[in-house]
């Protein structure tokens, strides 16, 4: 046997496979980061973002250790030169941490975890804040990431941080294997972001495997991530090409956030080819250098650490292809872009760099999303998380970003998310967009998902309502010839259809047409209805003996009349403003009244034909699905008469109508019963609290 081959063989036992000793994360691991997390906190530490950043160093101190007796022992397998990083003399930076005075240096090995670890007091903090930071600084810095950039010690209270020390020594992280070691920090993050401090940076794990599942990174692609915040993107793709190169054996079943998933160990790659997943895959930058400390140790714990998570602005600053090469970067592009850049950030016009410009706009989401669109490589696959405004926009920039993309690439699908996905610290209009960088298609694939598994509220708890298995597989079988579209979930949508509507991206405004039962016709609200806007002013009609219907949930009074009649009044404005898009409530009214000109009203054209009752109860009924898609506009988010009369509704037979409506009368008086009784009760309860109060004041 030769000895290349012996090399090659004992370097394929010295890389990770499925045979590497599991440490789950267990119940008692997450107990002992709570303990930590809450004894930094007692102790006078309160921001969670800082203390998961002083977790990251001091992870990375405790690891350090073990990592050089591992490269120490490669070096002796490859014999190959290699240097212990605590091998030498270290130049003491400040002389009251000499052993003996006048002493200028030490051992290099007091600088080990295990040893300067047993120390106390001020001699620790001293000891750690100018010694044991100096010296990882200077190693990281000739080092492939320096992920000690900038970094120093802000927990400088000797009790808590010689508890914090122990605490994390008895983590025993250099005995778990990198996946429950990169659970572990993924389970600090999580905690951050629940407590509100971290959650602009941190996307939802389940919203992120299903895009990567979708774009599917492959073995020898260049991954990149422009805003990695915590390298969630970057992780999710690692793990997803590991799972396609696994066998079944190397294949698990792990439970996360109380979800299961799979995870593959990758036994079905050569050395050659972890190699590339190690070092020529994944890419990222972020601005803020804590996101790249925290991605750092993120990737650090979970087996990549020597890939490059960099400070830097892309907006602002430009790599020539000479700064590109001695950075180690792909020169013409990445092959897969994954990313959920900042919404709402704004860049002082004069720093913005010619190549993203995009009009006058200062918005970071236009000028991420042009950055990526100039920075995929031919053939490439982008899945980016892009906010309601990129996709149905009035703004020049907008509507010009909107052109690029239809006229330069493919976009392959948009998937509407909840609102509720990046609760409970945003709600918002989100969208998945997934292009690629080839001829432009003639439909687009559009999905609407309504629940991604967990619960509507701000706790956001693991549910049994989840649609992402249903993307998945829709999106699997899109291409088949037996591909089915679903009501109102999913459908092809042509770019004729798309070009019609002013090139407006979002699902539910195509989806809605596909909702409509066969069994009745459908008809334009327009052919039914007349719609005219209200006439007086919102704000300066004076109050009088008439109802007056504005946006406010409660009827105003006005001193005038200027409707009569059973009439359908709707919002013409966003009931939530601030760019977001959504109508409170539909009201119907009958007789005499006034109406605000922010209000449309409908009033119907034949009552032998179609009921007004009936057209109010459907678009109260299905306003979220058929109106607020409709709403437009950057800042002012309004709706028009126009779009308002292009809505198709069903009509079933008069007799039909009557019935539905009595139904539904009949449900709203048990209601009203129920409510009046439930304030009836409340009245009682109140009474007797009272009574109670009373008996002990007398």
């Amino acid at each position: 046997m030769s000895s290349r081959t012996k090399k090659t063989e004992q370097l394929q036992k010295n890389t990770p496979t499925y045979k590497n000793k599991k440490m789950p994360l267990t119940p008692e691991l997450r107990q002992k980061l709570d303990q930590i997390r809450n004894y930094l906190y007692g102790g006078g530490y309160p921001d969670p973002m800082n203390n998961a950043e002083q977790l990251a160093f001091l992870f990375y101190f405790y690891l350090s250790e073990g990592r050089d007796r591992e490269n120490l022992s490669r070096a002796r397998i490859t014999k190959q030169k290699h240097e212990s990083i605590y091998e030498g003399r270290w130049q003491l930076k400040n002389p009251q941490n000499a052993p003996k005075e006048g002493q200028k240096s030490i051992s290099k090995d007091q600088l080990r975890w295990s040893t300067w670890k047993v120390m106390s007091g001020e001699q620790l903090v001293r000891f750690v804040r100018d010694e044991v930071f100096a010296f990882h600084s200077e190693v990281a810095a000739n080092g492939a990431v320096n992920f000690m950039d900038g970094a120093r010690l802000g927990i400088d209270d000797p009790t808590v941080l010689a508890q914090v020390i122990n605490l994390i020594d008895d983590l025993r992280l250099d005995q778990a294997d990198a996946d429950t070691k990169g659970d572990l920090f993924e389970y600090v993050l999580k905690q951050i972001s629940q407590a509100g401090e971290l959650g602009q940076f941190r996307t939802p794990r389940h919203i992120i495997r299903a895009i990567v599942r979708m774009i599917d990174p492959q073995i020898g692609e260049t991954v990149y991530d422009p805003a990695a915040g915590t390298a969630g993107f970057l992780v999710a793709a690692y793990d997803h090409i590991r799972l396609n190169n696994s066998s079944e054996n190397a294949i698990e079943e792990v439970e996360l956030d109380g979800k299961k998933l799979k995870r593959g160990h990758g036994d079905r790659l050569s050395a050659a080819k972890w190699e590339i997943l190690g070092r020529k895959t994944f890419y990222g930058n972020d601005v803020d250098p804590k996101m790249v400390h925290l991605a750092t140790m993120n990737l650090t714990l979970r087996g990549l650490p020597h890939v490059s998570i960099r400070r830097r602005n892309v907006l602002t600053t430009a790599l020539d292809a000479q700064q590109k090469a001695d950075l180690g970067l792909p020169k013409d592009g990445y092959k897969v872009i994954l990313a959920n850049p900042p919404f709402s950030g704004r860049i002082d016009k004069d720093r913005i760099i010619d190549d993203v410009k995009v009009g006058t706009t200062t918005a970071t989401e236009i000028l991420f999303l042009k950055y990526m669109m100039d920075n995929l490589k031919a053939g490439g696959r982008c899945g980016v998380i892009v906010p309601e405004g990129i996709l149905r926009g009035v703004l020049a920039s907008h509507i010009e970003l909107r052109r690029q993309l239809l006229s330069n690439f493919c976009v392959e699908a948009i998937i509407g998310l909840p609102h509720f996905v990046f609760k409970p610290y945003a709600s918002v209009a989100t969208f998945i967009l997934l292009f690629s960088k080839k001829q432009p298609g003639k439909k687009i694939w559009m999905y609407q998902l309504d629940n991604d598994g967990f619960s509507h509220d701000a706790l956001r708890e693991p549910v049994d309502n989840d649609d992402i298995p249903d993307l998945i597989k829709a999106w699997n079988d899109k291409n088949k010839t037996t591909y089915k579209r679903t009501n109102r979930k999913h459908a092809w949508i042509s770019i004729e259809k798309i070009n019609d509507n002013q090139s407006i991206l979002v699902p539910k405004v195509y989806l809605r047409g596909y909702g409509g039962t066969k069994k009745y016709p459908l008809v334009q609200i327009k052919n039914i209805c007349k719609l005219q806007k209200g006439k007086n002013s919102a704000t300066k009609t004076p109050p009088g003996r008439y109802p007056f219907v504005t946006t406010a949930e409660e009827i105003k009074t006005a001193d005038n009349w200027n409707f009569e009649g059973k009439s359908i009044c709707i919002p013409l404005v966003s009931s939530t403003g601030h760019g977001h898009a959504s109508i409170k409530r539909i009201t119907f009214i009958d007789g005499k009244f006034a109406a605000a000109t922010i209000v449309a009203v409908l009033q119907v054209k034949e009552s032998s034909v179609v009921l007004p009752e009936f057209i109010y109860y459907f678009l109260a009924t299905h306003k979220d699905d058929v109106l607020v898609p409709l709403m437009g506009g950057a800042a002012n988010v309004s709706l028009s008469l126009d779009k308002i009369g292009s809505v198709e509704i069903p009509i079933p037979d008069i007799e039909t109508q009557r019935e539905l409506i009595d139904e539904l009368l009949s449900a709203d008086n048990h209601i009203k019963v129920l409510k009046d009784e439930i304030y009836l009760l409340e009245q009682d309860r109140k009474n007797q609290e009272e009574n109670i109060r009373d008996s002990f004041l007398c």
